[in-house]
């Protein structure tokens, strides 16, 4: 995505609400938010401003939790595993250990916001949020 594209916004519901004006002006057609906070936000002001999700803009936000799945329409998200994520880092912030790239895992939990076809969480797996 070139650096024109990128838009700088709080990690807020509001920052997400006040991006809208943005994207729309830019005739985005997809958007990956920084957390399920600006995806809310965002969600709310393309209602508000009659932008059809997805069919005129897809959403996605990264590190989404269940509460994704009752927003309207329910948010597609990147779900990353926090604690493991957290026990990573302490790990590698402990004393003696060496400088090291941290990698995590990632899933995609396809909802109705990027126009995917509804994918089933496993509930097991969001209880060890």
């Amino acid at each position: 995505v070139p650096a024109e594209r990128h838009l700088t916004a709080p990690f807020t519901r509001g920052g997400g609400f006040g991006a809208a004006g943005d994207l729309v002006e830019m005739g985005s057609d997809a958007v990956v938010v920084s957390n399920e906070m600006q995806a809310v936000g965002l969600l709310a002001a393309l209602a508000a401003r009659g932008v059809h999700v997805p069919d005129d803009i897809a959403v996605v936000a990264l590190n989404g939790t269940p509460a994704a799945r009752y927003t309207v329409p329910s948010l597609t998200a990147v779900h990353l595993s926090m604690a493991k994520l957290s026990g990573d880092v302490a790990d590698a912030l402990s004393p003696g250990a060496e400088a090291r790239a941290i990698r995590t895992e990632a899933e995609l939990v396809r909802r109705a916001s990027c126009g995917c076809e509804e994918q089933e969480q496993d509930q097991e797996s969001w209880e060890q949020l």
